[in-house]
């Protein structure tokens, strides 16, 4: 089985993050270091929002952020978390006011396939406070796309107006993944 695509808006909105959070020289300095075909691309202008790539291209992009900080171990979890409270702030305001946070949470497994084209979410187990996640056929994925997910449902979940408690990650390597997410009301 192939590995699966990556949306551009994955790859330009971790970038803009970058800009937004830590300077465009900071941005510049990234982008200028994305290894390969995906930073050729990158560089040209040719990564466009609403186009399909290949995992790897986004992996690319979050291995020469890692490495332009070296220090901060989850740098690219942090970074998706603030992407998608930027991004996502006011769509999900709406969204509280007219679900709960299990059922919006159980029913964002929709949105991973906007974002990646290939794999499978099912939620195992959903009640107020908890979903579990099951992540498969994920091909391709390495930590650092995993990191990447983790930190974007931290920000969905913040986002729902609700206290995040700290995740279980069982097994995010490779195509396979389940997260256990807990949260109480405010």
């Amino acid at each position: 089985m192939g590995d699966v695509r990556s949306k551009g808006t994955n790859i330009q909105g971790i970038l803009g993050t970058v800009g937004r959070v830590h300077g465009e020289p900071v941005r510049a300095r990234v982008l200028a270091s994305i290894a390969g075909e995906a930073g050729e691309a990158l560089r040209l202008g040719a990564v466009v929002s609403s186009g399909w790539y290949p995992v790897a291209w986004h992996d690319a992009t979050l291995r020469a952020i890692e490495e332009t900080f070296p220090t901060q171990r989850h740098v690219v979890r942090e970074l998706a978390y603030e992407a998608v409270k930027n991004d996502f702030q006011t769509l999900f305001k709406v969204v509280s006011l007219v679900a709960s946070p299990n059922f919006a949470l159980a029913n964002a497994t929709k949105v991973m396939a906007r974002y990646y084209d290939g794999g499978r979410v099912s939620v195992v187990e959903a009640r107020e406070g908890f979903v579990h996640f099951r992540f498969d056929e994920y091909y391709g994925f390495t930590s650092r796309v995993w990191e990447d997910v983790h930190g974007g449902l931290a920000g969905i979940i913040d986002l729902m107006g609700v206290i995040r408690e700290p995740f279980d990650v069982l097994g995010a390597q490779g195509a396979k993944a389940e997260i256990i997410a807990r949260y109480k009301r405010a």
